[in-house]
């Protein structure tokens, strides 16, 4: 009973029984320790209460005010990159239907594939024919595209099977055209690779064994190295992207199939006047659906500020389009689009607080790099095969000239050195823009801008051409020449540039009109 009590019981060495209950003869019973009383879980759940509604009162600030910055773990409550691609998730309905209509009703005129013969339905040739080399069979080191790099489809030919897709890419041009040069070290190591590997399968047909076990090494060790694989045939990349990797912008739910329409239609009708990197008789919903997730993320992303409608969409499309560059940066395919997906997201960025969060020179240098990486500062040699084939040529000189302004204009304004050089497809863009009858009406603005800035940059290459200075500052420079000269230059390509819009530009188009003012503003 004392111990009962609580009392403090003293023990013998080896004893069962304390000390006072062994003289007052007495049970001896030592009581565990009584429970402990838990918090209050009323107090708990509303501790718990407060603290969401303070994480809800924080997101919601943020969603309504698209000029803040979006962290980069935000919005918690958006499901992770696994669930897109989860096999277990069902899809979304609106989807599926969504990427049947556009697969079932494709326009006309063939927008995402190449026509195989030379004589299309209104297909004729400027005066001066651009795309046609003086040489039947251009020399291996010209970039070129075969059938890797456009879908080559018979108009009466049924739709292939993706074994069929699978062995054409196979059978394509093994010539990359993102390949280097023959007379650099790594071009001439391709050029031997796939010289070896042409002999190889005319002297090994149908032994597939020593090919399985090759096919197992990667690098340069592997045969089909410097091959093209499935990403060059359009037709099956557009099915590998409907099936594995669809944009998640539009799985998660964040934007509808019937808002793609309209966000296309802001976008070329408000932003890409100022750019003029997107045409749009090829860059339609379907087209960009299926050539790169990225840049119809971008697209959308960037054209969600103008939606009216959905004004908290932006800051949640942008987080998507940030997610969407990281990854495209290390996983996918080298693209043109990923190029001008990259340009769209240092054009149009979310507007930073603080200039160490602005990532305008990052991502031009991205798609400078990716365009370098394929190639598009080399003038393309052939002939075209057809309208589609004639603008996807078009589209890469147009991407080229556009990285090449951004890159100068960007220079002058953070004063930091060019990367870009002027290369022999700068040089002659003077009259790039009336060299085939499907140049955007944009062009002739592009051109102008591309001069424009190459007489900025001589100036500039003058004032700083002292290789002994830190700065490069040459300050023995005749700077009352310099300057005479450069003005002498400004004013005729002023009176020049007049004339030349007041005679080959559409007074119509209010785009076209207002996009030498903007370039102008952009160049200063």
């Amino acid at each position: 009973m004392i111990c009962l009590l609580q009392m403090k019981c003293v023990f013998d060495e080896g004893a069962d029984l304390c000390q006072r209950c062994k003289h007052t003869n007495k049970e001896c019973v030592v009581e565990g320790r009584k429970p402990r009383q838990g918090p209050n879980k009323r107090e708990l759940m509303m501790r718990e209460i407060a603290n969401k509604d303070q994480l809800i009162d924080s997101l919601l600030r943020q969603i309504h005010n698209p000029a803040m910055r979006t962290p980069i773990n935000w919005p918690p409550s958006v499901p992770a990159p696994q669930q897109s691609t989860n096999p277990d998730r069902p899809p979304d309905r609106d989807v599926v239907a969504w990427i049947e209509s556009i697969n079932q009703h494709k326009p006309p005129t063939p927008t995402g594939s190449i026509d195989a013969t030379n004589n299309a339905p209104g297909h004729t040739r400027a005066t001066s024919e651009p795309f046609v080399s003086s040489n039947e069979h251009p020399d291996d080191d010209a970039v070129s595209f075969g059938e890797s790099a456009s879908n080559v489809r018979d108009k009466g030919e049924r739709p292939r099977t993706p074994v069929e897709l699978r062995q054409d890419s196979a059978e394509l041009d093994d010539k990359l055209h993102s390949i280097p040069d023959g007379t650099s070290p790594v071009g001439l190591i391709a050029k031997l690779s796939l010289r070896a590997n042409r002999d190889k399968r005319g002297s090994d047909a149908g032994n597939t064994g020593d090919a399985e076990e090759e096919d197992k090494w990667v690098g340069v060790g592997n045969m089909t190295y410097f091959e093209a694989g499935p990403s060059a045939n359009p037709e099956l990349r557009r099915m590998i992207i409907e099936r594995q990797m669809p944009p998640e912008i539009l799985t998660h739910g964040i934007i509808k199939p019937n808002e793609v329409e309209i966000l296309f239609k802001i976008f070329f009708d408000q932003l890409n006047p100022f750019v003029t990197i997107l045409d749009p008789h090829m860059h339609t919903p379907a087209f960009v659906f299926g050539r790169c997730p990225f840049l119809f993320t971008t697209i959308c992303a960037i054209s969600s500020r103008y939606y009216t409608k959905r004004p908290e969409l932006y800051t949640i499309a942008m987080h998507f389009a940030k997610q969407s560059a990281a990854t495209a940066l290390i996983d996918g395919w080298k693209s043109v689009e990923l190029v001008q997906a990259y340009i769209l997201m240092s054009v149009y960025p979310v507007p930073a607080r603080r200039w160490e969060e602005d990532r305008t020179w990052l991502y031009l240098g991205l798609a400078i790099r990716m365009a370098t990486d394929l190639n598009l500062h080399l003038p393309w040699q052939g002939k075209a095969t057809g309208e589609a084939h004639e603008r996807e040529i078009l589209n890469r000189t147009r991407t080229w000239l556009i990285c090449f302004n951004l890159d100068r204009s960007g220079a002058t304004q953070f004063g930091r050195p060019p990367t870009i050089r002027e290369d022999y497809i700068v040089r002659k863009s003077n009259d790039w823009y009336k060299r085939s009858n499907y140049n955007l009406p944009f062009d002739i603005h592009l051109t102008g801008y591309t001069r424009l800035l190459r007489i900025v940059a001589r100036f500039l290459a003058s004032v700083y051409s002292d290789s002994n200075s830190p700065t490069a500052l040459n300050k023995n420079a005749d700077f009352l020449t310099l300057c005479t000269q450069t003005d002498e230059e400004l004013t005729t390509f002023e009176r020049e540039t007049k004339e030349q819009f007041e005679k080959e530009s559409d007074h119509n188009d209010i785009g076209v009109i207002c996009s030498p003012f903007y370039r102008t503003i952009l160049a200063w």
